[in-house]
Parts: C-alpha cells; structure tokens; sequence
C-alpha cells in the first residue's frame, strides 16, 4: 500500500551513520554510568543522554529535511597547528596528577593560547590577556567543581 522509497546519497548516509556511533556511544556512556557512585555519575550520565537526544534529531533531520543542514565548509588551516593543539592536550591530561588540576590548566591554558592561530598579530599584551583570561578560568572551575560540586581533582605530587 505505502512504500517508503528511501534514496540516500553518501554524505547523507555518512551523517546517519556518525549519528548512529553517537547515539550508541551516548547509550553505553549513559548505562555505564550507572556502576559510578550517586555523585559521580551525574555528569557522564547528562552527556549521554545529550549524546543520544542530538543524534536521534540529527538523523530525523537527516531522513525527513536534509536541506536544513547546511554544506560543511573546506577545512583549513595548519596540520602542524592542531597536531601541537592535540600533543599539548595529551601532555596536560599526562601532567594532571603530578602538577595538579590548577597548576596543569594554568600552563595548559597559556601554552595552548599561544599556540592556537589567531587572525590578530600576537603580542605580549594579547598573550598576556589570555594567560590571566585563563588563569582566572581555571581557578574559577576549581572553586565551583571542588568548593561547591564537591568534585575531587587532581593534586599536586610534585610540590
């Protein structure tokens, strides 16, 4: 009687896919957070969830109105650059436990600034603006995630 014809073209299928690895990835965060304790398992638990809400709209909005999702944009810019951004990413996750959340973000924060391009010219003032910017940020997740959320992060061994 009714017959769904169903033409999907690469990129379309490719977004259905990723969205379907997503929304498996939100399932699996969301049910293994359950094994956490009651504080600890808030956060993965919201993301998965997150994960799996925008993946099903995703692919909803894939199947019924492709057009609403616009052509990505060439990619550019430097390999070198996000291959820094990315090595600085490991390093700091590597330095966490022995400098201690705070101090990691902080250098983190100041190195990782200087490395990310920018379309105005780098000077001390800017980099300078961005370590302070960071700082301040860095701190700030550390007053509300210990202080209030009663996370507990990283300390440092080191000193």
């Amino acid at each position: 009687m009714f017959q769904l014809k169903m033409n999907i073209a690469g990129k379309r299928a490719k977004n259905i896919l990723g969205s379907l690895t997503f929304g498996m990835l939100g399932t699996f965060m969301f049910y293994a957070a359950q094994d956490f304790e009651s504080a600890g398992r808030v956060t993965p638990a919201f993301i998965g969830c997150g994960l799996l809400f925008l993946s099903v709209l995703l692919i909803i909005i894939e199947i019924s109105k492709s057009e609403l999702i616009p052509p990505p944009t060439a990619i550019t810019g430097s390999l070198v650059r996000r291959s820094l951004f990315i090595a600085l990413m490991v390093i700091w996750v590597v330095a966490l436990p022995y400098l201690g959340f705070v101090v990691a973000g902080c250098l983190a924060f100041a190195i990782i600034s200087a490395a990310v391009p920018k379309n105005s010219n780098k000077t001390s003032t800017n980099f300078a603006l961005n370590t302070v910017a960071g700082v301040l940020t860095t701190i700030g997740f550390w007053v509300v995630l210990t202080a209030f959320l009663k996370v507990p992060l990283p300390e440092a061994t080191f000193f």
